[in-house]
């Protein structure tokens, strides 16, 4: 680090291996343990690693080995060089880290010498002619030594940092107040020191103005956890300071402090100050008791929310609310409820009080809550903000009530109110399947305004509710209205797929699979396909034949994924007659598919019906298409074993396509080693093979070993 080299020359390496009588070579793994990488992108620890160049994959790796090897220098004959490297970088922010890490490795060790030389060092010739940075690299360092019993000097750099608070207040410089904060907010534990809280409240008490704005600036940067006592009280004193940016600075630091501070008089002085008459104390005041959770649902505390309302001043109503989501269940009180109910129907306070029912709700959804949005439903000026309420709430305010109320709602005038009744059915989920709701969203569909948010909540629901209403809905629906409703509509019936085999669901299934739109047909027929066996009927592979026909590609290929999925379990002639005449589709990935779903059902076919099909196939100019064929020749029945049939494997064994030939290839492997009656086959026959094999020379082993085989 001290030329600043950031990679591992061999040289190093091959020194480190002479000094440490460790052969690299034998030890690779030393390499390769996660902080080591090769610069020049080989594998670490592969062969000759000494011999390559390394860096450290991130800079704490080295600085943090810097210190071990700094701390082991302290601690040897040559310590003389460790203090020198010390003494020359102790203020070089690059080495900062350096140090602070010796800091904490020191610190966890039992080497009292090792600590005082140290810190000795640190503290010794020369040092800053300001002292700032040296306070800084202390408080840096000083943090590593939480809990640190054995060094006794402690106390006496705890000191130094405390009388850097005392020169802060004295010159006022803000320049200087803001370096110090840097280091003293990345402390995690030189805050929470008696000997500095100590010194806060010594300087809590000066009576200069400027002095009190400075310490408590200082004092609302702090990263405090745990405050003393004392420091509490006084903070909770200064909330009723006759000047707001004190008491600004008192808030922000009690909300730092957290459940902490969280005492009585705390709360209830901040409770007092959420009438504050600046808007910014408010604020911070609310955002401290945010940070003190449930311990700020107090008697008092949930009083004042409640008289918010009242209140002329609207902001202080939308303080009163900020903290009561963070107060979990104890904040769900009748009283509470009532104010928030009657709050919603303030304009000005009204978005904070949905804010406050949004929070509650995710903690603590109570059947008061709920019925007291239910009530708010009926009210057509609060109704959307009751309906966005319940649609966080979801399934735990899936009541038969409610969800009565909510259907209802869909009747409102206003569409934003419609919209937002129909959300909240969504988020219940299953729960919301009543013979109230599904007619209520069915309805919706009927509707401009709504019918968008009605189908995104029944594609939610309909899972359970996979009926030939709903589906038939859905149909009529996508023809009133855009692209973007047929597109919920296709996601909507997708969604029914798991258990929406049913007898009232399939017929209308069936008749979307014949829907002129696309994206409805496409939809119905992967919903059947995803049925699979459920619906391995007669009427449904009609519907997946004449699906075959379809204008659009899309739905073609579904339903010859779909038959091909039932090829499996159940085949028939008019399965084999479809797929066939799909082989010969103008689009190669049907053609391809079509391919497979024969050899799925290769026991159903006949073989000279099939032959002159996949002949055809076999010039194909998709090779995805040419390589299905091979497939399907390679599987077929006995009886169709015959010299013409091996002779049309010699055109693909000749195939430009490297997978065409591998293709025909184990087709014809699989043929001749199958079939007795390939052994009759004819030496013509035979010797055509091999001369096209031989063309093909990474197959000639193959052929041999058919050969070898018959």
């Amino acid at each position: 680090m001290e030329y600043s080299d950031i990679i591992l020359p061999p040289t190093l390496l091959k020194k480190t291996e002479y000094d440490s009588q460790c052969d690299l070579d034998d030890h690779p793994q030393l390499l390769n343990f996660g902080i080591l990488k090769s610069y020049n992108d080989m594998p670490t620890g592969s062969q000759h690693p000494a011999e390559q160049q390394y860096y450290f994959i991130h800079l704490s790796f080295q600085e943090y080995f810097a210190a071990r090897h700094l701390i082991r220098t302290l601690n040897s004959p040559g310590k003389q060089n460790a203090i020198n490297f010390i003494n020359k970088y102790k203020y070089n922010r690059r080495y900062l880290y350096v140090f602070i890490f010796a800091s904490g490795l020191l610190a966890q060790s039992e080497n009292k010498s090792c600590m005082e030389l140290f810190w000795a060092t640190i503290e010794g010739q020369p040092l800053d002619l300001v002292g700032l940075t040296h306070i800084k690299l202390i408080i840096e360092c000083l943090d590593e030594l939480t809990d640190q019993t054995l060094f006794l000097q402690i106390t006496d750099l705890m000191k130094s940092v405390s009388d850097w608070l005392d020169i802060c207040i004295t010159t006022k410089s803000q320049p200087v107040i803001d370096s110090l904060l840097q280091s003293l907010m990345r402390s995690s534990s030189l805050c929470n020191s008696f000997i500095l809280q100590n010194k806060i409240l010594e300087l809590l008490h000066i009576e200069d103005q400027a002095s009190q704005y400075t310490i408590y600036y200082i004092i609302s940067n702090l990263p405090i956890r745990e405050p003393m006592p004392k420091l509490i009280s006084e903070l909770c004193t200064a909330i009723r300071d006759g000047d707001s940016a004190i008491r600004h600075s008192a808030c922000t630091a009690l909300e730092v402090m957290g459940e902490k501070a969280a005492t009585n008089d705390v709360i209830c002085a901040l409770t007092d100050t959420l009438r504050d008459e600046e808007w910014f104390v408010r604020r911070t005041a609310s955002a401290a008791l945010e940070a003190m959770g449930k311990k700020a649902a107090t008697t008092e505390m949930i009083s004042v929310v409640s008289n918010a309302r009242r209140d002329q001043n609207s902001s202080i109503g939308q303080s009163a609310y900020r903290p009561i989501g963070a107060m979990g269940e104890k904040a769900v009180t009748t009283e509470m409820i009532s104010a928030l109910s009657n709050s919603l129907r303030d304009q000005y306070i009204r978005l904070s009080a949905y804010r406050a029912f949004e929070a509650m709700g995710k903690k603590a959804a109570t059947t008061e809550m709920i019925s007291a949005l239910s009530n708010a439903l009926r009210d057509e000026h609060i109704r959307q903000f009751a309906c966005a309420a319940l649609g966080t709430i979801g399934i735990k305010a899936a009541t038969t009530e409610m969800i009565s109320v909510l259907s209802n709602a869909r009747r409102d005038q206003n569409s934003s109110t419609g919209q937002s009744a129909y959300r909240p059915i969504g988020a219940m989920g299953e729960k919301a399947v009543t013979s109230e709701a599904i007619p209520a969203l069915i309805n919706a569909l009927r509707d401009e305004h709504v019918r968008q948010v009605a189908c995104a909540a029944l594609g939610t629901i309909g899972i359970k509710a996979a009926m030939t209403e709903v589906i038939s809905a859905f149909i009529n629906a996508r023809r009133r209205e855009n692209l973007c409703i047929i597109q919920f509509t296709y996601h909507a019936i997708k969604a029914m797929s798991e258990t929406a085999a049913t007898s009232e669901a399939i017929p209308a299934l069936m008749n979307a699979l014949e829907d002129a739109d696309s994206y409805i047909s496409h939809a119905a027929c992967a919903t059947l396909r995803a049925m699979d066996e459920k619906v391995s009927t007669n009427e449904v592979i009609s519907a997946f034949i004449n699906a075959l026909q379809d204008e659009d590609s899309h739905v073609r290929l579904c339903a010859c994924l779909g038959l091909g999925q039932m090829a499996k379990k159940l085949a028939t002639n008019e399965m084999v007659a479809a797929l066939i005449n799909a082989v010969r589709d103008e689009d190669s990935d049907l053609r391809q598919w079509a391919c497979l779903a024969l050899e799925w059902m290769i026991e159903k076919l006949e073989t000279f019906e099939v032959l002159s099909i996949l002949i055809h196939v076999l010039r194909d100019k998709d090779l995805d298409a040419r390589r299905c064929a091979c497939r399907v020749l390679g599987w077929m029945d006995e009886e169709g074993a015959t010299n013409e049939m091996v002779s049309l494997f010699i055109n693909p064994l000749r195939d430009e396509d490297s997978h065409v030939r591998q293709s025909a290839c184990e087709a014809l492997e699989r043929v001749m080693c199958s079939y007795p009656a390939m052994k009759k086959l004819v030496p013509r026959i035979l010797q055509e093979l091999y001369i096209t094999d031989t063309r093909q020379l990474e197959y000639l082993n193959a052929l041999i070993s058919i050969l070898f085989k018959i």
